[in-house]
């Protein structure tokens, strides 16, 4: 059966997420620290408006996403795009295909607050990592559940407080380098706007 996103990846990229995403990666791009010789995993890629951000700066992306609709949609992108070989797929992230201390960073966006076992999450990106690779998180500051309130089956979190977010990942062989608020706007909901802001932190593995 087809979940949300899959029934969303047609409609997905909208001027405002794509407008939203330039924003994003730019930070993502100056928190990460990229070359271009990295390997790097971006989580929740969805159809991918992140990572195509970022393709001159790195040497290997691989996208995760558990939607195949959203996944299909970021492989059609990488036909029209040169050095293929740099691009790989997987629709879970803890498949075995996924080697152990391979990447150099790993950063996911709009994507935590959907997950329910952490715990499993992280562990899971410290497997993968490389020795001081380095992981950024993107994702809402806490709200008062308005920003999902058109969305009936939405059973995660609404929001996070950065700090608190940062110290339970440093509870599992992390340590922070540095997080802030960067973005804010407005979305409407149900007929009425909302206000809604987002954080990214930093964390290298240790």
């Amino acid at each position: 059966m087809k979940n949300q996103f899959d029934l969303a990846a047609g409609q997905w990229d909208t001027p405002y997420r794509v407008n939203r995403s330039k924003i994003i990666s730019d930070k993502i791009r100056d928190y990460a620290d990229f070359t271009t010789v990295d390997k790097v995993l971006d989580y929740g890629c969805g159809t991918g408006l992140i990572s195509f951000n970022l393709v001159e700066y790195v040497g290997n992306i691989t996208f995760v996403d558990s939607s195949e609709e959203m996944l299909s949609a970021a492989k059609e992108k990488v036909k029209h795009i040169e050095n293929k070989n740099k691009y790989e797929f997987a629709n879970t992230i803890f498949t075995d295909s996924l080697e152990p201390g391979t990447y150099d960073c790993i950063y996911t966006s709009m994507v935590l607050h959907h997950i329910k076992d952490m715990l499993s999450l992280v562990v899971r990106f410290q497997q993968l990592l490389k020795k001081r690779g380095r992981l950024c998180i993107v994702d809402l500051t806490p709200d008062d559940g308005s920003f999902h309130s058109d969305e009936p089956d939405f059973d995660g979190h609404n929001g996070f407080d950065p700090e608190e977010l940062s110290a339970f990942f440093c509870k599992y062989g992390f340590y922070e380098e540095k997080r802030e608020v960067f973005f804010s706007d407005t979305r409407e909901k149900n007929g009425r706007e909302i206000d809604y802001s987002l954080f990214i932190v930093k964390l290298k593995k240790i």
